[in-house]
C-alpha cells in the first residue's frame, strides 16, 4: 500500500503546474493576430486609395501629353512643308546646272536652298511625366516603351535638323557666295508670308562648279532626312496619341 501510495504522489507531482499566466496565453495570441490583421487592413487601404490617386493623376498627364501631341500635328505638317520648299529649291538648282555651265537661277531658288527651317516641339508635358518619374506608372507598358520611344524621336529629328543647318551655314553658304552674289534668307519670313514677290522677279547669275554641284546633293540629302524625320516624328505622334486614347476609354468604366 505504501508503495502504491508513493507512485501516486510521484505521477502527480511530475504533471506541469498550471499557472495563471499559462490560462492567459491562447487569448494573448489572438489578441496579437487580431493586432496585426487590423494593421496589415489599414495598410492595405492606405495603399488601395494611394493607388488610385496615382492612377488617377498619371491619367491626369496622360490627357496632357495627347494634347500636347494632337496640338503638334499641324506645327510638324507646317515644317515637312518648308522642308519640301527647300528640296524642291535644291532640285531645281541642280537642274539649271545639270549642263555643266553658268546659269541664271531665280532668287526665290538661291533663298529656298538656304532656307533651313528648325523645328522645336511642344514637349512640356511629355518631359514632365519622365522626368517625374510616373512614366512606370502606366498600366499600359506598350504605350510607356512608346512613350520613351517618342522622346528619343523627336530629339532625332532636332538633331538631324541642326546638321542640316550647320552644313548650309559652314559649307553650302561659303561655296554659294563664292558662285554667285547671294545671301543666307535671313530677311525672308517663309514661316508667315512664303517667297517674297521681288524674289520670284529677279534671278542670279551662278557660276557653275563640280564643287557647287556636289554640295547642292548633298543639300538635297540633307533636306530628305530632315522630312524623313519629321514623317517618323508625325507617325509616332498619331501613335501615342492612339495609345493614349484606347487606355483612357479602357480605364474610363471604373475610373474615379
Amino acid at each position: 500500500m505504501h508503495i502504491a501510495r508513493a507512485a501516486e504522489l510521484r505521477a502527480v507531482s511530475s504533471r506541469p503546474p498550471t499557472t495563471t499566466g499559462d490560462m492567459k496565453i491562447g487569448p494573448t495570441v489572438r489578441e496579437i493576430l487580431i493586432l496585426v490583421a487590423g494593421i496589415l487592413i489599414a495598410f492595405g487601404l492606405e495603399s488601395w486609395r494611394d493607388g488610385r490617386v496615382e492612377r488617377s493623376e498619371v491619367r491626369a498627364e496622360l490627357r496632357s501629353v495627347q494634347a500636347e501631341l494632337d496640338e503638334n500635328l499641324p506645327i510638324i505638317d507646317r515644317y515637312i512643308g518648308w522642308h519640301q520648299r527647300s528640296l524642291a529649291a535644291t532640285e531645281d538648282m541642280l537642274d539649271r546646272l545639270g549642263a555643266g555651265r553658268d546659269v541664271e537661277v531665280p532668287d526665290s531658288t538661291v533663298w529656298g536652298v538656304g532656307f533651313t527651317p528648325s523645328y522645336d516641339p511642344l514637349r512640356g508635358a511629355l518631359d514632365a511625366l519622365i522626368s517625374s518619374g510616373r512614366l512606370a506608372l502606366v498600366e499600359d507598358p506598350e504605350l510607356r516603351q512608346a512613350l520613351a520611344a517618342h522622346s528619343g524621336i523627336l530629339q532625332d529629328a532636332r538633331d538631324e535638323e541642326t546638321r542640316s543647318r550647320a552644313y548650309v551655314d559652314l559649307q553650302l553658304g561659303t561655296v554659294l557666295s563664292r558662285s554667285g552674289d547671294t545671301a543666307r534668307p535671313q530677311s525672308v519670313n517663309w514661316r508667315d508670308q512664303g517667297v517674297p514677290e521681288e524674289l520670284r522677279s529677279r534671278a542670279t547669275r551662278i557660276t557653275y562648279s563640280q564643287e557647287l554641284e556636289n554640295h547642292l546633293a548633298r543639300r538635297r540629302l540633307f533636306a530628305i532626312l530632315s522630312i524623313e524625320s519629321l514623317r517618323g516624328v508625325r507617325d509616332s505622334v498619331v501613335d501615342v496619341s492612339s495609345r493614349i486614347d484606347a487606355l483612357l476609354n479602357r480605364q474610363a468604366p471604373g475610373a474615379s
